[in-house]
């Protein structure tokens, strides 16, 4: 069964994707407002992270997998990844991606 292609507003604070049977078509929902834990970095630093973190994930999206479109659970799991990786630049004051140094991937590969 192919998954439901999904279209993405990247200027969505929730993202709806649609699911099918296997899930009673209950849709998965991306709250973005949530995506970054609270009480941390200025508000440009947040909008500018936020911003970078859905272009990665609609870029993902966009671009599939072997099998054709993500299904919802598959792109909740990005989303899910990506809030973790963003959790821990935040608690070490890294606001960007492209700030990220190869030693510091490395700490995060063994701190996850």
């Amino acid at each position: 069964m192919m998954a439901a292609i999904n279209k993405i507003d990247k200027s969505a604070n929730v993202w709806s994707l649609a699911t099918g049977a296997l899930h009673n078509d209950k849709q998965v929902m991306l709250h973005w407002l949530q995506a970054i834990p609270s009480g941390r970095g200025a508000k440009y630093q947040r909008e500018r992270l936020l911003q970078s973190m859905k272009g990665l994930l609609a870029a993902l999206i966009e671009q599939g997998g072997e099998g054709g479109p993500f299904a919802a659970g598959t792109i909740n799991n990005y989303f899910q990844s990506i809030r973790r990786i963003v959790a821990w630049m935040t608690e070490r004051a890294i606001w960007a991606f492209r700030d990220l140094k190869p030693g510091q991937i490395v700490d995060y590969i063994i701190f996850r």
